[in-house]
């Protein structure tokens, strides 16, 4: 079993590192939960910031060690700042189109166009309209294409089908074996990246991690992928399975 104290403490060492970098790393995940979570965080005097960052990563040791998963909720259960971001990210979300989904936005433009063959007033604002056209998409057949090549050349793997539409690329990163598994059928986002590593040692291993998901920014779905982030989007898909490799080492 992983230690947990230990895990916590290098998760918030890295969230630390983060944030002494102007989250330059988070800045660039093209997901609109991320983006949220980020405004949310700059908008809090330090104390609370160091708080939501404490409650933050100890939702990212929940999420990459399941043995701990209960005691971690039972602490986040009545951690103030954890439950203020849970709200704000459940109440907040609406008031800015920037936390508004490409899937999201390509519904609001499509019920904007019934609205107008049914001849009555939209239920989508002019303002969300025009913001949704202006924002461009990456086609799944590219986007497929992009995250195919960026797994082999990191893992020389090829994809394999699983159930449910999961794609899976299993290779050898620094030493331990890894898996990469994405899934592009999300109803609300684009991709959902999950990164599985057998370390040298078992016990080290993680099932389900992510940059994002062990920083407690986000849950490894994808929702904002568009052709002028394209490039580096792969990039960090690159950035975060390494981040995630080096974390099991980091353990032993």
């Amino acid at each position: 079993m992983t230690d947990v104290r230990l895990l916590h403490k290098l998760l918030r060492a890295e969230f630390e590192l983060e944030a002494q970098g102007g989250f330059s790393r988070l800045k660039r995940v093209p997901d609109t939960h991320v983006r949220h979570f980020l405004d949310y965080y700059m908008s809090l005097n330090h104390h609370d910031q160091d708080a939501l960052a404490d409650a933050s990563t100890l939702w990212g040791v929940a999420r990459l060690e399941p043995s701990a998963a209960s005691k971690c909720h039972e602490r986040l259960e009545t951690h103030q700042m954890w439950n203020s971001w849970r709200q704000e990210m459940t109440m907040g979300a609406f008031r800015d189109f920037r936390y508004y989904s490409i899937p999201s936005l390509r519904m609001s433009m499509a019920q904007a166009k019934i609205d107008r063959q049914r001849g009555g007033v939209s239920s989508v604002s002019k303002e969300l309209e025009d913001y949704a056209a202006s924002v461009s998409g990456v086609k799944l057949p590219a986007l497929r294409k992009q995250v195919r090549d960026v797994c082999a050349s990191l893992l020389l793997a090829k994809p394999s089908k699983d159930g449910g539409g999961y794609w899976v690329y299993a290779g050898v990163l620094d030493g331990s074996r890894v898996e990469v598994t994405i899934d592009y059928a999300g109803r609300h986002s684009q991709l959902r990246y999950e990164v599985a590593v057998v370390s040298t040692q078992p016990t080290l291993s993680f099932k389900r991690a992510g940059f994002e998901v062990a920083l407690g920014a986000g849950f490894g779905q994808w929702d904002f992928i568009v052709e002028e982030n394209l490039a580096d989007s792969m990039l960090l898909l690159s950035e975060c399975v390494r981040f995630v490799a080096a974390l099991s080492k980091r353990l032993e």
